[in-house]
């Protein structure tokens, strides 16, 4: 029977506990199995995540994921992570007087760049002309944000190695 224009779409169904427990080739009984099994919460995923999606990453990771980072908006355009940090380095390069951790600021990198790379993921060759809804107000296509990105991250990786060695040279 044909579905009405109207009538929302059917939800995209997730492959059976027993398709990815094989899929996965868990060993029955194992942790990997265990792990698996208690990572179904398909509530925790985002509206446009579905099997179907391209993105080729399993439900259970998916959700372990979610899980591993609460703090992360469930949808672009929701709160930002570490939305507390923003407001004090968004100015550039002029730090204020509250110096992070290093424990601090490895885990703002290592989430940074997995969210990072997760929303790339996202999007392919056929894309990169295309402004995403989340940058629409700045005007960028997919291919500007690229482009920023190469130039942007190693003139924060030459910042980083510049004052390491001014505070090497500081301490003698």
């Amino acid at each position: 029977m044909a579905r009405s224009p109207s009538a929302p779409e059917p939800t995209q169904r997730w492959p059976s506990i027993e398709r990815q427990l094989d899929e996965a080739k868990a060993i029955h009984g194992s942790k990997f199995e265990e792990f698996i099994r208690a990572n179904q919460e398909t509530n925790l995923l985002r509206p446009e995540e579905h099997n179907g999606d391209g993105v080729g990453v399993p439900l259970w990771l998916r959700v372990y994921y979610r899980k591993q980072h609460p703090t992360e908006p469930p949808a672009p355009g929701s709160k930002a992570a570490f939305a507390d940090l923003i407001p004090r380095f968004k100015g550039g390069s002029t730090p204020d007087d509250e110096i992070p951790t290093a424990a601090l600021i490895r885990k703002v990198l290592t989430e940074s760049r997995a969210h990072l790379l997760e929303t790339l993921s996202r999007f392919g060759d056929k894309d990169l002309g295309t402004i995403p809804e989340f940058i629409k107000e700045r005007k960028l296509a997919l291919v500007d944000v690229l482009n920023i990105i190469a130039w942007h991250e190693p003139h924060h990786q030459g910042q980083a190695h510049i004052t390491f060695n001014l505070w090497k040279v500081a301490q003698g």
